[in-house]
């Protein structure tokens, strides 16, 4: 290889960073139309019983493009509570972790793995399922990050995965985080608040990707 050929691969491996980066910039800095009516008022056995909007100060801190906090509860009373907030891509400043968020709130992370979520068409979702106590209680939180156009994996995968999505320009997200309190010392509660949660998940994540994807 001649000098000038060395020349150009060089400054080829220089520039192709920062042009990559310029593509996903450019690629997300367009704001997404997100139509949750696709949001289902109805999530298996739970329906709408309540809708919240978030403080001021908290919508500044995580800019979503859009989102909802709504509760869902069946006859007994039983409750979720369903918190979703859409990102046009990486110029966001993004969604919170519950793994961060609920011990700067005071609570202690007991237990946090990774939750498959079977969904109706044989396919599955992989999220997380945090529980944290305070005092007598523990939420139980299932959440995971919602891309356009497929369903999320368990990392690294889902790490590597994120990055192809943001060259191809499918940088829009969901986060979606499901919780529901118990209290520490039933274990059959416990048992059975996760199987809610997952079933909700189940009801819910279709709805949440093809606002994704039809934005």
């Amino acid at each position: 290889m001649n000098r000038s050929l060395r020349l150009a691969a060089v400054l080829l491996a220089l520039l192709l960073p920062t042009a990559t980066h310029e593509l996903i910039a450019r690629r997300a800095s367009a704001v997404a139309r997100f139509d949750l009516a696709r949001i289902p008022d109805r999530l298996g056995a739970l329906s709408l019983a309540d809708e919240q909007e978030l403080p001021a100060e908290v919508l500044a801190l995580i800019a979503p493009d859009a989102h909802a906090l709504r509760l869902y509860a069946d006859p007994s009373g039983a409750g979720i509570w369903a918190y979703l907030a859409f990102y046009s891509g990486s110029g966001a400043a993004g969604a919170h972790d519950p793994q961060v968020c609920y011990p700067a709130q005071g609570w202690d992370i007991a237990a946090l793995r990774n939750r498959e979520v079977a969904l109706g068409d044989g396919r599955s979702l992989t999220g997380k399922l945090l529980a944290a106590n305070l005092g007598g209680e523990q939420e139980l939180v299932l959440y995971w990050f919602q891309p356009a156009g497929r369903w999320p994996r368990a990392a690294p995968l889902e790490l590597a995965l994120r990055g192809l999505d943001a060259l191809a320009g499918r940088s829009r997200y969901a986060f979606v985080r499901l919780s529901t309190r118990v209290p520490t010392a039933d274990a059959a509660l416990q048992s059975a608040a996760e199987q809610r949660l997952v079933d909700a998940a189940r009801a819910l994540a279709p709805a949440v990707r093809a606002t994704i994807d039809a934005s």
